[in-house]
């Protein structure tokens, strides 16, 4: 049984070139797949925004202790493994 999950492209990713070279760094990094919200900044946001292009607008954002910007999407909106995995099906 293959339970490889094939990620679906955000819309906020230009290309699936993009979003792909994203997931190869998610693993060097070792950063969740799910996080590109995380990566994100306010001025993308609104550029995603105004172009209808945010998956996620709840998105919020604040600097941690490093002084880095961190986007943390709603709890709502939030999936869990399985949730993505019964979606992409």
């Amino acid at each position: 049984m293959n339970t490889t999950i094939t990620p679906v492209r955000p819309a906020c990713f230009k290309s699936i070139g993009e979003f792909a070279n994203w997931l190869a760094a998610t693993k060097r990094t070792g950063m969740p797949k799910s996080g590109y919200c995380t990566d994100c900044t306010p001025a993308y946001q609104l550029e995603m925004l105004k172009v209808q292009r945010c998956g996620h607008p709840g998105v919020t954002f604040t600097i941690d202790a490093d002084g880095f910007i961190e986007g943390k999407r709603l709890k709502q909106d939030r999936r869990t493994r399985s949730e993505a995995a019964r979606l992409a099906a």
